[in-house]
């Protein structure tokens, strides 16, 4: 079997895309928040599906495909699973997006222009805050006003669940349009990350 490589960070700019395959298995969120401005592939480690990925972005087993996280962790355990999938040129990025920030790789999204040491929380975060807020009123509600407002909770619930399914967020799409997160630019009824999602045609 193939060995994992590594790439430098500095090394993604200069990547033939139209020969190499960069593969973001991070979240949707975090994908929505900050992201390679050029052309690249999205799945999430979690659906990570290598037949897929050869039938939808049109490549080989043999075409350099390069995996990429935000720090490396996630990257590694996708590109082991391509290689066992009979990938043979596969490689991470070392540092992932963080890394990234610091070469000069142009990204896309707020937290591509967002400073390290400034008051910005990325979109990730924002949107755990907003579902931590939304089941704590939620359950303030039915404990002391009305125990029918526990429905509400089985209905988010539901929602969060189809969300992960269909892999489109639209309380994520809200809080991207929010004016402290205003240089981000999905368009749609909601923010759908990845799927339709080929090399160049990133969602930003």
């Amino acid at each position: 079997m193939s060995q994992l490589s590594e790439l430098p960070a500095s090394e993604v700019v200069y990547l033939d895309h139209l020969r190499t395959l960069v593969v973001d298995v991070r979240t949707a969120p975090e994908y929505a928040d900050i992201r390679l401005a050029g052309p690249h592939a999205f799945m999430p480690l979690d659906t990570l599906d290598p037949e897929q990925l050869l039938l939808q972005y049109g490549i080989t087993r043999d075409t350099p495909v390069y995996a990429l996280c935000a720090s490396g962790a996630r990257a590694r355990k996708a590109g082991e699973a391509l290689l066992a999938a009979g990938f043979t040129r596969v490689a991470l990025v070392q540092g992932g997006i963080t890394a990234l920030k610091g070469v000069e790789v142009p990204l896309a999204g707020p937290g591509a222009t967002r400073k390290e040491q400034g008051k910005g929380i990325p979109l990730e975060r924002q949107l755990r805050i907003a579902i931590g807020i939304l089941f704590v009123f939620i359950t303030a509600l039915a404990c002391w006003v009305h125990p029918i407002f526990s429905v509400l909770a089985f209905l988010f619930s539901v929602g969060l669940v189809a969300s992960a399914i269909l892999n489109r967020c639209g309380l994520a799409f809200l809080l991207a349009k929010a004016p402290w997160n205003k240089q981000q630019s999905c368009s749609g009824s909601s923010c759908s990350i990845g799927g339709a999602n080929k090399p160049g045609a990133s969602c930003q």
